[in-house]
């Protein structure tokens, strides 16, 4: 991991910057899942491309709807019933 992007620091804190935030999230979740598993924390022994592959179906993906407003067939923005 590369520590040459902006962070956020404050008095008691350095966190990475937003648009790393992700990638410094699954890094973190990799690593103390290995350790746990080498710990023998855990039931399974997964080896480090499947501990790669459950964090990755677990992260959340952010799927935003398009909010732009749609064109009725004159030109005008909004819905029809709302124009005079």
């Amino acid at each position: 991991m590369s520590t040459e992007d902006t962070t956020c620091t404050g008095t008691d804190v350095n966190l990475p910057g937003q648009p790393r935030l992700r990638e410094v999230a699954t890094q973190v979740a990799y690593q103390a899942a290995k350790q746990a598993r080498d710990d023998g924390l855990t039931e399974q022994k997964p080896g480090d491309a499947k501990i790669e592959k459950l964090i990755a179906a677990k992260i959340w993906q952010p799927v935003y709807q398009d909010l732009r407003s749609a064109s009725n067939v004159d030109g005008n923005v909004g819905s029809p019933d709302t124009q005079s």
